[in-house]
């Protein structure tokens, strides 16, 4: 099963957006360097690099020197540190920014998606707040610009015979993102479902990037929406009305 996370963003964009296979015509793949504002340890704010990648005519690509509010899929490719954002004509959309405003958009960007549960752990932060839930949850992301063939056995009963086709498929990319659930932990009723292998869905704001793992850290909000998986399962008590 696929683990899928989609993110909202506004983006200011660095550079005309430029085609990945210069050869194509029409519609085709165009990326561009944009920057996530994420929050500074000391209470300001830092640029992540982003790259948007962008299923567009070139009269639809992303330019210099402007914002995009974009949405689209999510990923990070653990072994460059590069981040991507997927959108189309439809999912992007200029807006008016000023420099002097970026800092209210640190902590902004939300990502909402399935993640199978790589590790957690429940921390007594005190006695008001009580226990709090942290995630390391996996996601994957199917990078279209690095795709691969791969051969299939096509049988026909009609001759008894067999034929091999070639067929076109993208690259699987793996990552995990950090969830920090604080207020939003689930009651204690609900703790034995939460296990490793287990699929979740999450949602929440991405605030910053740990320096050590690379991975995304993200404040989860609205739990009475989170659904858990188990096995492929659904739960039937975790079902909503």
């Amino acid at each position: 099963m696929p683990l899928p996370t989609l993110m909202f963003a506004i983006l200011p964009n660095l550079d005309d957006a430029t085609r990945v296979d210069p050869t194509e015509d029409g519609a085709g793949w165009h990326t561009s360097n944009t920057h996530l504002t994420l929050k500074a340890p000391d209470g300001g704010h830092v640029f992540e690099p982003l790259t948007a990648l962008g299923y567009v005519r070139p009269d639809h690509k992303l330019e210099r020197a402007k914002a995009y509010s974009i949405i689209g899929p999510f990923g990070h490719d653990v072994i460059s540190g590069k981040s991507i954002i997927e959108h189309c004509r439809d999912t992007k959309k200029e807006v008016i920014i000023n420099p002097q405003e970026y800092e209210h958009l640190a902590g902004k960007a939300v990502v909402n998606g399935l993640g199978m549960i790589v590790d957690f752990y429940f921390e007594d932060v005190d006695d008001v707040t009580g226990w709090e839930l942290t995630v390391n949850a996996k996601h994957d992301w199917f990078d279209p610009r690095v795709s691969r063939f791969k051969q299939i056995v096509v049988h026909y009963a009609a001759t008894e015979s067999s034929r091999f086709w070639p067929i076109q498929t993208e690259e699987l990319k793996e990552f995990v993102i950090t969830y920090h659930f604080v207020l939003f932990t689930p009651i204690s009723f609900d703790w034995p479902q939460i296990a490793v292998g287990a699929k979740m869905m999450l949602h929440g704001s991405v605030i910053r990037k740990d320096p050590i793992s690379g991975w995304f850290i993200v404040k989860s909000e609205f739990v009475n929406h989170l659904l858990v998986f188990w096995n492929g399962s659904l739960l039937p008590d975790q079902l909503l009305s």
